[in-house]
């Protein structure tokens, strides 16, 4: 995975995201479960570490999933 960035904004007591990017030396994975080209469904697993840009401290992605349908 590269190194990047994410910025959200406080929409509600509920919905809200600080501004945050991947680490170079802490690394996240992806892995692809499933790749079904006669249904064209990709599926898969993820987890990574965002590093709050303002302190420093790490908040981690864990147990991230994905199931899509793609096009060739």
């Amino acid at each position: 995975m590269t190194q990047g960035f994410a910025t959200m904004k406080r929409y509600d007591d509920k919905t809200f995201f600080i501004a945050a990017s991947t680490d170079p030396v802490k690394t996240g994975t992806l892995t692809l479960t499933r790749f079904d080209t006669v249904a064209h469904i990709a599926a898969g697993t993820f987890s990574f570490p965002l590093r709050n840009q303002e302190t420093g401290q790490f908040y981690y992605v864990t147990d991230g999933r994905f199931d899509l349908h793609y096009n060739e």
